[in-house]
């Protein structure tokens, strides 16, 4: 399939060779600057103050997840493929070295934007999951997004059992299903 000069180069173009008339010139390579660089450029070290931890938060300014953490994607030099960490594991691994195996990472701030390397420690899931209840982070009660019933229904339910209601009952009126 050959292609016209004009399409050849707006298919030039896109793979980032810069044409003019009929002669394609390809772009001179910008100097790589190092990923670690690269990295804390998009750093901000004047973030909140966090009491109990020293010193402030150093939030990643860039490409965040939905959840909040930052993204940051590294070309591999001699390849044409792009690694992607979540910022503050990057961080932490370029102060501490690599991250023990089947540890994650905890804020001691929790401010999932923070990349400071002191307001982060190894921890396991069950240490992350404990953190997240003992901090006031996990929602309760009616305030979980699945929940049905508010806390006074519950507290009249538990009442009406001591009474000695069949539970049955008590979830027929409810409109609820009871096994």
């Amino acid at each position: 399939m050959t292609l016209s000069p004009k399409e050849e180069r707006r298919r030039a173009r896109r793979r980032g060779i810069y044409v003019r008339g009929p002669y394609v010139r390809v772009a001179p390579p910008a100097p790589c600057k190092d990923p670690s660089e690269l990295f804390w450029e998009k750093v901000d070290k004047n973030g909140p103050k966090v009491p109990g931890v020293l010193g402030c938060c150093w939030i990643w300014t860039a490409k965040k997840s939905k959840y909040g953490y930052g993204n940051f994607s590294v070309t591999i030099p001699g390849e044409n493929k792009q690694k992607t960490f979540i910022s503050h594991r990057f961080a932490w691994e370029e102060a501490n070295g690599p991250i023990p195996d089947g540890l994650y990472l905890l804020h001691k701030c929790d401010n999932p934007a923070c990349v400071r390397p002191s307001h982060v420690y190894p921890g396991t899931q069950k240490q992350n999951r404990a953190d997240c209840v003992n901090r006031g982070r996990e929602p309760r009660g009616s305030k979980k997004p699945n929940a049905i019933f508010t806390e006074e229904v519950i507290r009249d339910v538990r009442a009406r059992r001591v009474a000695g209601e069949n539970l049955a009952a008590i979830a027929r009126e409810l409109g609820v299903n009871y096994f």
